[in-house]
């Protein structure tokens, strides 16, 4: 029997399975990776454990190992780094014993293109590295947002990718940079990463100047659909709203009322997978990763890493960011090399 690997997979709603399949050599223009950690993410991930995506829907249309449509099982995660243990034929064996990063689903070993591996610099940790799929969506947030001197902006939702957003967004010379998270633990974090202002709903700031200014520029990162309603009650004339969430399968139906017609809003949907056709001209793929691996060696988010859960215990991971999502932050899971 040749080696074998563990794989995670989606087996059904609020069921994971880790099971052992074939290891395949790697091939020519390859590298054999074995796991060291890889990060869970409580949006897009808790979607598919919790099944909240229409079936069929293609995981990604970028990355090459989520080619495929949901259904059970499914393989599925984006954010992993190994060691490089072996190359293919045509890939320099001086490779072996470096740290990586893979755009790749949960599992303990894999064979991955060498051309999509990104190497760890060396003054940079693995595990914040590890950020490194949650910083590039962040980056592309503001780069669809585009934030202008002395604007008032929201950010609504502090999970990874709204306080990785925040933390971007307080290098800007804005008026006031306001975030809304209704829990606790993440608002004590959304202040350290540079929010001036923090309250735990958006109707908080009824009271304040900010309700008869508006704001320019509102980002919803928090996963729920009726946050787009507030956004729009909050916004200014000619204001902008960011819906950077996945929101699936969700029914809820948005009122865009009054307010969102004579106030001539935008909604704009962002989307990683692709860059804003505004700036595709000056922007690529490799500038904005090489811009959200600046942001990691600046902001070293490592420090939002609230659990490591061994790979074998997967399950309480998915469990925890589903029932206590007041305790967790960003959860890696790990695995013994």
């Amino acid at each position: 029997m040749g080696r074998m690997k563990k794989s995670l997979y989606f087996a059904g709603p609020d069921k994971v399975n880790i099971e052992e399949e074939p290891l395949r050599k790697p091939e020519e223009g390859e590298v054999l990776i074995d796991s060291i950690l890889s990060s869970v993410s409580s949006g897009s991930e808790k979607l598919i454990y919790k099944d909240r995506l229409e079936k069929n829907t293609l995981l990604d249309t970028d990355i090459e190992t989520l080619r495929g449509r949901f259904d059970y099982p499914v393989k599925y995660g984006y954010s992993v780094i190994g060691e490089v243990i072996s190359t293919g034929k045509g890939v320099d064996e001086e490779l072996i014993g470096d740290k990586v990063f893979c755009f790749q689903p949960h599992e303990s070993k894999f064979t991955h293109s060498v051309e999509d591996v990104i190497p760890i610099p060396d003054d940079i940790s693995p595990k914040d590295f590890s950020f490194l799929a949650s910083m590039e969506t962040a980056v592309n947030l503001v780069l669809d947002g585009a934030p202008l001197i002395g604007e008032n902006v929201i950010v609504i939702g502090q999970g990874v990718i709204g306080l990785l957003t925040t933390a971007i967004l307080q290098n800007f010379p804005l008026d006031n940079l306001i975030t809304i998270e209704p829990l606790e633990s993440r608002r004590k974090v959304s202040r350290k990463m540079g929010a001036d202002f923090v309250v735990d709903d958006i109707r908080s700031l009824e009271s304040t100047d900010l309700n008869d200014a508006g704001a320019d520029l509102l980002y919803e990162l928090s996963g729920d659909l009726s946050s787009l309603e507030k956004a729009v009650e909050f916004a200014r004339y000619n204001g902008r709203i960011i819906a950077g969430s996945w929101y699936g399968d969700q029914a809820q139906e948005l009122n865009l009322g009054t307010k969102f017609h004579r106030n001539r809003l935008k909604i704009k949907s962002s989307q990683v997978s692709s860059i804003n056709p505004d700036i595709s001209g000056r922007w690529t793929k490799s500038r904005r990763l090489d811009q959200a691996i600046n942001m990691i060696e600046d902001i070293k988010p490592k420090s939002l890493i609230t659990h490591e859960i061994p790979f074998s215990e997967a399950e309480r991971a998915y469990r925890l960011i589903d029932e206590h999502p007041e305790k967790c932050i960003q959860i890696v899971l790990h695995y013994d090399i």
